[in-house]
């Protein structure tokens, strides 16, 4: 009879090994295994040979294999029992000694080696999606690529642990696990050790390994990623039937990590909360804004983001540093709310980390509201915008950030920024200004002006500008002038011998700037001045002896002229500080006053001749001279044989009686003829003579035009 391990391999080896015995002399003997598919006991028949005498005792070998299989030291017993003879022998059992029961002790050399490792990489589970494995897998001690198994169910301890700061709980996650291995908590269930939570792995006799599918749980808190470790606490076999060594079953300490991927999102945002822009004038000088957190807020998280500020428009006038300490100090003043507390980290010239740390309780998170009061300033800086980004989200209790991962903390693109408009209440007047005496300038003087700014300065950075025009009333001309205006105002920017500009370049603060294509004067503030002038020096053109000639006009020497007017203007303000910049329309006329003169003459070009009969006459000649050009035509009345004067020819006699008595000077013109046309008669006389005076003008000349001494002249007649 058998008893431990396997019987019926037991019987099936002994019978065997008894029926392939072959060194029985005295006999044979025979082994039957029991009936059935286990049998527990094996029948020994003797039979004697044909001679009397001693029975050989029989000696058969069980050879035990090696199975590759953890079970500890296992006991076998043979029982001899039911002794009997079918020949009428009496057969006993030997009673004196115990020599009808052994017992066989195998000692098991098999170690196993448990090991954790991961099935996938990375091993991650996002909550609500699918879990992810762990294996565990059992090895042999000694040879570490080959599988092993146990003869009877084993249990592996192992252990789970919240790591980065965090505690864990069974909400967590789940926990479950994949055939063929069974998974309880351990007794109690749920029991929660000190770090963390135990766990009881039961894998049934013959698995080699086993595996646990671990499922982050869905949840609405913003908690970012949260990591098991997990690790092998011990491994023992469940019923304790056999006695393993203390060493047949290790385990690898090394642990596994999982990360419990957060799938929920918390956004910063930024809103104004103003309808309208904001003023200086005091009157809506406050500008109110709300920075959120969206999302449910795991206790004790953390969670900052940059505020910069920077403006959008060009030519910024303000601070970035002074806006960026009243929003420290706007933000600082509000703490703490309801539900955790703001504060301000590191900040620069252009930026302030705000830093948000919720409470104990898992919520939603207060909204943060702070104001930034706008000053009046008292300069001229048009509508200004400033702008505040949100940027940079970070952590420090493990919220997810990192680009590519999906995130746990990130900015809301739509409210990502806000841009408030300061509406400026400033002015400043453009006025043009004449600074000649009666607006009058003498031929060949400068005509002086002052275009200049009042009122509140112009900020640094931005510009004021306005228009500047000439008119020319007619007769006036260029050629009049010495230069253009544009030239005398780019003169004066310059080559300035005074006030602004000196010493610096156009375009600096504080300077004048001109463009001559559309006749733009532009003032570049500096914050300060209030009061900036050019002045403006027009030079016209001196004729005395000089002849120019522009854009094809011809101004000749010594131009006897009308006083001529033209015009100079401002129009359009404008500039980068609209809409402070006004001006006063303003057109001045001025008047350029001649000193030219001009005298007419009259002297004897020719004599006249009556000639013999039948060759003809000589007409005499008068040259009627203008001194000097003028501008407009001068027409003079002239008299033939005047009262009083000595003219002996008689007219309509001696010569042609005269078809006109006025002498007209075109515009430029200094010389005209009157002509004494003879006639031929039969008398014998001596010379005639023939006067003509200049007696005055047809129609009132330029009053710098008169008649000169030389007013007759007499010609005689042969």
């Amino acid at each position: 009879t058998l008893a431990g391990g396997d019987p019926a391999d037991l019987a099936d080896a002994m019978a065997i090994a008894i029926n392939t015995t072959t060194a029985i002399t005295s006999g044979t003997y025979v082994a039957t295994p029991g009936p059935g598919p286990n049998p527990t006991y094996v029948d020994v028949v003797y039979t004697h040979g044909g001679t009397d005498g001693t029975v050989q005792s029989l000696v058969f070998d069980i050879t035990i294999e090696d199975d590759n299989v953890v079970e500890g030291s296992e006991d076998y017993r043979i029982t001899l029992s039911n002794p009997g003879s079918t020949t009428g022998a009496s057969v006993l059992l030997d009673t004196a000694t115990p020599a009808t029961e052994v017992i066989t002790r195998i000692e098991d050399n098999d170690f196993s080696l448990t090991t954790l490792t991961t099935v996938s990489t990375p091993a991650e589970t996002t909550e609500g999606g699918a879990g992810t494995n762990l294996k565990f897998t059992f090895t042999d001690l000694n040879d570490p690529g080959n599988p092993i198994s146990h003869d009877e169910q084993v249990t592996v301890n192992f252990q789970l642990l919240g790591s980065n700061g965090v505690i864990l709980t069974p909400g967590d996650y789940t926990i479950a696990p994949v055939s063929p291995a069974g998974l309880n908590p351990n007794s109690p269930p749920g029991n929660i050790v000190p770090g963390g939570e135990l766990w009881r792995l039961l894998v049934p006799a013959g698995a080699t390994e086993a595996e646990v599918v671990v499922t982050a749980s869905a949840d609405l808190l913003v908690e970012g990623t949260e990591t098991l470790t997990v690790n092998i606490v011990s491994v023992s076999n469940a019923s304790g039937q056999y006695s393993f060594s203390p060493d047949q079953t290790q385990r690898d300490p090394a642990p596994v990590t999982v990360d419990l991927l957060d799938a929920n999102e918390a956004q910063w945002s930024i809103v104004s909360n103003e309808t309208s822009n904001v003023t200086e004038d005091g009157t809506n000088n406050v500008a109110t804004y709300t920075v959120s957190l969206s999302g449910m807020m795991q206790a004790n998280e953390n969670a900052s983001v940059t505020l910069t500020v920077d403006f959008p428009s060009t030519g910024p006038s303000m601070s970035a540093a002074e806006l960026a300490d009243a929003m420290g100090i706007a933000i600082s003043s509000v703490n703490p709310t309801a539900t955790g507390t703001y504060s301000i980290g590191t900040v620069t010239p252009t930026t302030v980390e705000l830093i948000y740390d919720h409470g104990g309780t898992d919520s939603l998170v207060e909204d943060l509201e702070f104001e930034i009061t706008i000053f009046d300033d008292g300069l001229v800086e048009g509508p200004e915008d400033y702008r505040i980004t949100l940027s940079d989200p970070a952590s420090t209790t493990g919220l997810v950030v990192a680009p590519g991962l999906d995130p746990d903390l990130s900015i809301d693109p739509t409210n990502a920024s806000v841009v408030t408009t300061i509406v400026d209440d400033d002015s400043t007047t453009w006025t043009l200004t004449d600074n000649n005496t009666g607006q009058q300038v003498g031929e060949g003087d400068s005509a002086l002006y002052a275009l200049a700014l009042s009122g509140a300065a112009v900020q640094a950075g931005r510009t004021a500008t306005i228009d500047l025009a000439w008119g020319l009333t007619s007769p006036t001309s260029s050629s009049d002038f010495a230069e253009t205006l544009d030239a005398a105002v780019l003169d004066a920017i310059d080559n300035p011998t005074t006030g602004y500009n000196v010493g610096k370049t156009a375009g600096d603060p504080d300077t004048f700037e001109y463009n001559s294509t559309t006749g733009t004067v532009t003032y570049h503030g500096d914050g300060t001045t209030t009061a900036p002038t050019l002045n403006i020096d027009l030079n016209t053109f001196e004729d005395t002896g000089a002849t120019q000639t522009v854009s094809g006009d011809v101004h000749p020497a010594n131009y006897v002229e009308p006083d001529e007017d033209f015009t100079v203007a401002i129009s359009n303000p404008g500039g980068t500080a609209l809409p402070g910049v006004l001006a006063v329309a303003n057109t001045i006329t001025t008047t350029i006053i001649d000193d030219d003169s001009a005298e007419v003459t009259i002297v004897k070009e020719q004599d006249g001749s009556e000639n013999p009969p039948g060759l003809g006459t000589t007409d005499g000649v008068f040259k009627v001279l203008l001194s000097n050009p003028s501008q407009t035509s001068v027409k003079v009345d002239f008299v033939d044989d005047p009262t009083g004067g000595s003219q002996t020819a008689k007219p309509a006699f001696d010569y042609n009686s005269l078809a006109s008595t006025v002498v007209t000077f075109g515009p430029g013109q200094q010389e005209k003829f009157i002509t004494i046309n003879t006639k031929e008669d039969p008398l014998v006389e001596g010379p005639e003579t023939v006067e003509v005076e200049l007696i005055g003008f047809n129609a009132a000349p330029d009053p710098q035009i008169t008649i000169g001494a030389m007013n007759s002249a007499t010609l005689e007649i042969e």
